[in-house]
Order: C-alpha cells, then sequence, then structure tokens
C-alpha cells in the first residue's frame, strides 16, 4: 500500500473507500438503533433509506467527523421525536429522522456551525474492525502526508529514502526513539 504505482494508489483508494463506507454504516445504524433503543420507534423505512443514505453521505462529503456525524444523528432522532410526542396524530417520526438530519446538516455548513464530536453510547459497539481500519488508513496517509515528509530526517522531498544497497524505498517516517532523558537518569 505504500509503494509507488497504480495498483498501490488504487489498493490505497479501496481502503479508504472501505473505512468510509463503514463509517457511514456506522452512523446509520446508530440511529436505527437510537431509534428503537432510546425512543421506542421503529427504524427508518425502507423507502427513506435512500434519502438518509445521501443525507449522512452530504455530512461525511462536507468534511464532518464520524463523532460529528453521531452528534448530527442523535440530533435528528431526538428533534423527531420530541416533534412526534407535541404532534401525536401527525405521521412516525422514522420518517421525517432523515429529513432533518439533512436540514441540520445543511444549517451547519452554511452558518459554519462547530459541532461537538459525540461517542457512541456504552449500550452500542461500533463494528471492531472500523478501529483497526480507522488506524491501519490514518498510517497509510500519513506516509504520504506532506509536512510528515518535510519533518521527516530520513526521507528526501518526496518521501523515498536510501537503503544500504542504494535502493530506494518508500520511508514510514518512523518517530525517533525516545532515549532516556538524562536528567531523569541524575534523579536516581
Amino acid at each position: 500500500m505504500t509503494g509507488s504505482g497504480q495498483a498501490a494508489y488504487e489498493a490505497r483508494r479501496a481502503l479508504a473507500d472501505c473505512v468510509e463506507c463503514m463509517e457511514f454504516v456506522d452512523v446509520m445504524t446508530y440511529l436505527d438503533e437510537l431509534l428503537v433503543d432510546k425512543y421506542g420507534y421503529p427504524t427508518v423505512h425502507e423507502a427513506r433509506r435512500q434519502e438518509l443514505a445521501e443525507n449522512i453521505r452530504l455530512g461525511l462529503v462536507a468534511g464532518y467527523t464520524p463523532g460529528q456525524m453521531i452528534c448530527f444523528a442523535w440530533r435528528a432522532a431526538d428533534t423527531a421525536a420530541g416533534w412526534k410526542e407535541r404532534n401525536a396524530r401527525m405521521g412516525p417520526p422514522e420518517a421525517s429522522t432523515a429529513t432533518i438530519i439533512r436540514n441540520k446538516i445543511e444549517k451547519a455548513i452554511e452558518v459554519h456551525h462547530s459541532i461537538p464530536e459525540y461517542d457512541t453510547s456504552r449500550w452500542r459497539q461500533p463494528p471492531v474492525a472500523l478501529f483497526a481500519l480507522r488506524k491501519l488508513n490514518a498510517d497509510v496517509q500519513r506516509v504520504f502526508d506532506r509536512s510528515v515528509i518535510e519533518d521527516c530526517p530520513d526521507c528526501d522531498h518526496q518521501g523515498w529514502r536510501e537503503t544500504d544497497a542504494e535502493t530506494l524505498i518508500r520511508c514510514v517516517h518512523q518517530p525517533a526513539s525516545v532515549d532516556e532523558d538524562p536528567a531523569d537518569s541524575a534523579k536516581d
């Protein structure tokens, strides 16, 4: 994945797409579980799932983090449930949740609102593979990060370093080993 060429690029892109898809599904699942477990309503109806999917993708594409998208999902479910309690004879709240989340995302984009990062509730665990894939994706992106390359003393301006065999390999920018502070050993 850290190599050069089209195949390595496609592997990095596939990894990033996989992580994005898992983040997307995680937010949708969280919203459904929130409606069912916290508010006692059914999940978002199948007829509105595509709209909900587009709205969540809008937020992720706009640059909101998964934690911020969890915040949007929580706010949308809470708003929909509150609306339903005030207007009991109207339609189900899960039907309006897809529209509410879009309105909240669009408003935040328009006025540049700061959205807090929410963690999912203790009763819900995100997919186990999501954490590992997030870390792997971040590590791979770090290898190609311009600021990391510029700060790395071991590689050239393009992120390559020379080996003992006088060949070039991609530098992974390992942090320098931290030696024990001499002041700490003098205290002993």
